[in-house]
């Protein structure tokens, strides 16, 4: 008889989906789908009234280009019929640029919806870890829309990213790169000593010198073949170390500014800072995006495709 208990179900009856359950579990997060679904649908909509329009262009670009041919073949060519038909092929052209611009333009000015990104989450093991809801909330700036608030957040973000480049960009200080210098250093002395200094024993209790074994590098020539060649470095880090260290030292700091020079603590701290700053930017600019999107309005282009800013959620 089985351990196992077994749960009855109906038949026909099938489990939840990752979504449905992750949706059951945070139920704010199902208005928010819904109007990616309709964000994606207009998306979709858009971009087949385009695609109509586009072929219409072909279609009749085609038409005059075959009409010019004729005429330009005809016996009875007539100069006047050619220039209007050229006249309307450069309008036609004319109109297709226009077109095109303003399509451009307009996807550049709308949001853009975001379920291929809700998708990929709900389908990754990201979304069986423990969340909670964000609640986030804001006040209009006064004379501010929410549309105008989304682009006040957004206009905040790129100088924000930024920030965050220059901290990752920040030189090591002198005294982070005289220690990797000489680290880096005895990692390549070593790898001469650590022969010389040990024995080798058999399971008959045979001693053996390892010897000295100059170390070598690998060469692949990408044909299956490997050349190895003496590594020059190892020997001089073993014989000069105090010396490569100085000389290493001074080389790296040769143009140092210490004043624009970050150590590892300093680093840390105003990183966390900042993606703390960007995370901020990002929960508060999709809050106004929802909002203006629930007044019927286009709040711009979306800040970032974070998923859990979009959704409203926090790790627990």
């Amino acid at each position: 008889m089985s351990n196992i208990d077994e749960i009855p179900t109906s038949e026909g009856v099938q489990p939840l989906t990752a979504r449905e359950q992750f949706e059951a579990k945070y139920p704010h997060v199902v208005p928010i789908i819904r109007d990616e679904e309709r964000l994606e649908a207009e998306d979709q909509s858009e971009y087949e009234a385009d695609q109509r329009t586009r072929n219409g262009f072909r279609v009749r670009e085609a038409e005059l280009g075959h009409m010019l041919m004729v005429e330009q073949d005809s016996p009875q060519r007539s100069n006047k019929r050619e220039e209007r038909l050229l006249q309307q092929i450069e309008k036609l052209k004319a109109d297709k640029a226009e077109h095109h611009r303003r399509r451009e333009e307009d996807r550049r000015n709308k949001p853009g919806g975001m379920m291929q990104y809700i998708r990929e989450f709900m389908s990754s093991p990201a979304v069986h870890r423990r969340y909670k809801p964000a609640n986030t909330m804001d006040e209009l700036l006064p004379g501010k829309t929410a549309p105008e608030m989304a682009a006040h957040y957004r206009a905040q973000y790129l100088p924000k990213l930024n920030e965050r480049k220059a901290i990752i960009k920040a030189p090591q200080t002198a005294e982070e790169i005289r220690s990797d210098i000489a680290s880096g250093v005895t990692k390549y002395a070593a790898t001469l000593l650590k022969g010389v200094r040990f024995v080798e024993v058999d399971d008959k209790n045979r001693i053996r010198s390892r010897g000295l074994n100059l170390p070598r590098l690998a060469v692949p020539d990408g044909l299956g073949n490997i050349t190895y060649v003496p590594d020059a470095l190892g020997v001089m880090a073993a014989l000069f170390a105090p010396e490569m260290i100085e000389r290493l030292t001074a080389l790296m700091l040769e143009n140092h500014d210490e004043s624009k020079a970050l150590d590892a603590v300093e680093r840390a701290r105003r990183l966390a800072q900042v993606d703390a700053e960007l995370r901020e930017i990002e929960y508060k600019a999709e809050y106004f995006h929802r909002v203006a999107r629930s007044q019927g309005a286009n709040p711009g282009p979306r800040v970032s495709a974070n998923v859990l800013a979009i959704l409203d959620l926090l790790p627990a």
